[in-house]
């Protein structure tokens, strides 16, 4: 294999699944945060859970699947809109007298100011560890079939065997910077092998998307025995569970074999890692975005009528984070290349 990164064009097919995952990610927040607290002992919540965990694991797939070039730049990037999106949110409602009771910050202004170190994004810092380490990653991975499949079984090992079977906490639920690279190798590996799942038959990975979330849904809901639940529980909630990952290689095979082409989607979805960040900002999620959660809860009594009016709700707060990042671009673009051109100059006066 040759030791290349940008080898392939990013589709719009590929750019709706980061929106999708993104979807479901603050999907899954809306849920896990709010509406899981205010309907307490609702097992339709705590079942439908594991159905909308994949976001995370789909988004390293999607970076596996084209491959990271790191780069000063890139990380610039992950780094300045980490403190655009958090810094003065944070210092407003502190200055105001707001607390981060959600994430446990309280009114701290060390964790407000640093916000990779100590804030909230676990996401984030994870996703930097791998950035930085890519460089070798690829310098192995990208030697030969032989050592990207060595790669993917030993982080494989370590990710999905060891965090499942034991009790270590740097493994607990697969938020660790092995299973990002397992999930990064394994994005690559369907990429190298695209013409194997390509040709899966798309009605097919549709009725095994169905088939197994339904399944998974009515088992978590209906099944009483404790340690039955318990088991099904791990193997398809955790970043590390075999069946999470099954559930979203079908996903990323469906979106995968779709054939579309649109600037309009490439251009939201270059916005979805802002989304993320904004959406998750505590302050905004404790003192905006929960009491949306709250009325919307209020206002639609019935599960299936709240599941849709939590659909529409993601939407919204997808939109206006998006709209945000959009309206913010320009100027974050003008700070970025500012902070480069200097960066530069300095590089120079060094080298001199």
């Amino acid at each position: 294999m040759a030791e290349k990164t940008n080898i392939v064009v990013r589709d719009s097919n590929m750019e709706m699944l980061r929106i999708f995952s993104m979807f479901l990610i603050v999907f899954y927040h809306l849920v896990c945060f709010f509406v899981v607290k205010l309907r307490v002992g609702d097992s339709n919540w705590t079942a439908i859970q594991p159905c909308v965990h994949q976001g995370v694991v789909l988004f390293v797939l999607i970076s596996g699947y084209y491959g990271i070039k790191t780069k000063i730049k890139g990380i610039l990037h992950i780094l300045l809109l980490c403190v655009t999106y958090y810094v003065p949110i944070s210092l407003i409602f502190i200055s105001l007298g707001y607390q981060d009771v959600l994430f446990g910050g309280g009114n701290s202004l060390a964790i407000s100011i640093l916000p990779i170190s100590k804030g909230p994004y676990w996401f984030v810092r994870t996703y930097l560890y791998l950035y930085l380490l890519v460089p070798m990653i690829n310098n192995y991975i990208f030697k030969s079939s032989r050592h990207l499949v060595y790669m993917l079984f030993t982080t494989g090992f370590i990710s999905v065997y060891m965090s499942y079977f034991s009790i270590d906490p740097s493994l607990s639920d697969g938020k660790n910077i092995i299973s990002f690279v397992f999930l990064y190798c394994l994005g690559r590996f369907i990429y190298m092998n695209k013409a194997i799942f390509l040709g899966i038959d798309q009605k097919v990975l549709v009725t095994i998307a169905i088939a197994l979330n339904v399944s998974l849904f009515i088992g978590l809901k209906w099944i009483d025995y404790f340690v039955l639940k318990n088991l099904i529980y791990r193997a398809f909630f955790p970043y590390y569970s075999l069946g999470l990952i099954i559930n979203s290689i079908v996903i990323f095979c469906i979106f995968v074999k779709i054939r579309i082409r649109s600037n309009f989607i490439n251009l939201v979805a270059s916005s979805m890692f802002s989304v993320y960040l904004i959406h998750h900002q505590p302050f905004l999620m404790q003192y905006v975005i929960q009491p949306i959660v709250s009325k919307v809860e209020i206002f639609y009594n019935g599960d299936i009528w709240l599941f849709m009016g939590l659909v529409m709700t993601t939407a919204i707060v997808m939109v206006c984070c998006v709209t945000i990042d959009l309206m913010i671009k320009p100027i974050f673009a003008t700070i970025e290349k500012g902070i480069l051109q200097k960066m530069r100059i300095l590089k120079r006066q060094v080298e001199l």
